[in-house]
């Protein structure tokens, strides 16, 4: 054991000083030495120890020889490339992606990326370019917050990583990206309204046609960008925000409709009426996004739940009305596929009562029962 622990301990000397002869020469004396290292979870391996020095070379040969060693983490929840990166080592950064580019997704302490960390500052931006062109998917990863790394980019006011992330979005067809909300519910437009420093980037999104549907959309906490950025402290400094966001058709919270969750809407309605209420002449069903949709990765669980939910309630509904049509089979009109479209609504499916909410929305994959907005 102590003979190993040695051998261990002189590998790892050896990653520091970027010597590969030694490194071979420990090798033949116990050639299970890196099979050993990678049994443990978290390790300091001779990967992460070069990587850390700066130690191109010896980090490029220990990675071909243990792949499985750039995807470790080490005690302090790190990745051979996070500290390669933390350490300024961009020769060895750019050998370690050069040869497995998916270290770039690598998820570290709190979920963070390679490529959150690069997201972070703009005297990075050009190996956020980098990480982007090598493996373009990472861009979809998110921290155990919810994070993009455009969300990373906005709240630590780097215009410079923003613009590289939001022309690859354009150049990729990943705008939709724009839309995604952390765990507080705040898109890149809520962080961006939230700080001065980030005025242009507000303007960037603004200017995004396809996120004008997502303009109006609350947090948690029941905010619209616009409330954020009037109710600022500042809020004479964030005049140009806001009124680029109202130039843009952004409301504050108070002009939105009353919004109910799934559940005391299910509490409203008789069972056997939820056909009725879904195909009402007076509401509204917004389609369901496609489940192949990659934005549906960043849902929290509760909404992917609430999803599932309304999703197996229609379908139940659908199959009920099929098996036992308004107005029942037997009642003298039996031609189904010419009048079951105006028995539906003359049996009182499709007759809401009076004073029900006009409309019924899946607006960024939420619930949303809608009345008449306030005067």
């Amino acid at each position: 054991m102590e003979q190993t622990l040695d051998v261990v301990q002189q590998v790892l000397m050896a990653a520091q000083e970027n010597n590969i002869d030694a490194f071979y020469g420990l090798l033949g004396q116990d050639p299970y030495i890196l099979d050993r290292i990678d049994t443990i979870p978290f390790v300091q391996t001779p990967l992460h120890t070069a990587a850390s020095a700066g130690s191109t070379h010896f980090a490029s040969e220990v990675l071909r020889l243990k792949p499985s060693f750039g995807k470790k983490l080490s005690l302090d929840g790190l990745s051979a490339l996070d500290l390669a990166l933390r350490g300024g080592h961009t020769q060895t950064v750019r050998g370690l992606i050069k040869h497995d580019p998916q270290l770039i997704r690598v998820e570290g302490k709190k979920g963070i990326t390679p490529l959150h960390y690069v997201s972070e500052a703009e005297d990075r931006a050009d190996l956020l370019a980098e990480f982007l062109y090598r493996c373009p998917k990472s861009i979809e990863d998110l921290t155990i917050a919810g994070e993009s790394a455009v969300h990373i980019a906005v709240n630590n006011s780097n215009l410079r990583g923003f613009k590289v992330l939001l022309g690859w979005m354009e150049e990729t067809g990943n705008k939709h990206i724009l839309e995604w909300e952390d765990e507080n519910g705040n898109t890149v437009l809520h962080l961006a309204a939230s700080s001065r420093n980030n005025i242009e980037a507000a303007r960037l999104i603004i200017k995004q046609r396809t996120f004008r549907r997502a303009i109006n959309c609350c947090n948690v906490a029941g905010l619209t960008a616009l409330d954020i950025a009037l109710g600022h402290p500042n809020a004479e400094e964030h005049g140009s925000i806001a009124k680029a966001l109202c130039a843009a058709g952004a409301k504050r919270s108070t002009s939105h409709s009353k919004t109910i969750n799934l559940a005391d809407y299910c509490a409203l309605i008789p069972a056997r009426s939820w056909l009725g209420h879904f195909s009402a002449p007076n509401y509204r069903l917004v389609k369901v996004p496609n489940p192949r949709n990659p934005s549906i990765n960043s849902m929290s669980g509760e909404k992917r739940s609430a999803l599932l939910v309304v999703a197996v309630l229609i379908a139940t509904a659908t199959y009920q009305a099929i098996l036992n049509p308004p107005g029942g089979l037997a009642s003298g009109n039996t031609d189904i596929s010419t009048n079951s479209t105006s028995n539906s609504t003359d049996a009182g499916y499709g007759n809401p009562q009076a004073g029900s909410a006009p409309l019924l929305l899946f607006p960024n994959f939420g619930i949303y029962y809608r009345e008449a907005l306030a005067p």
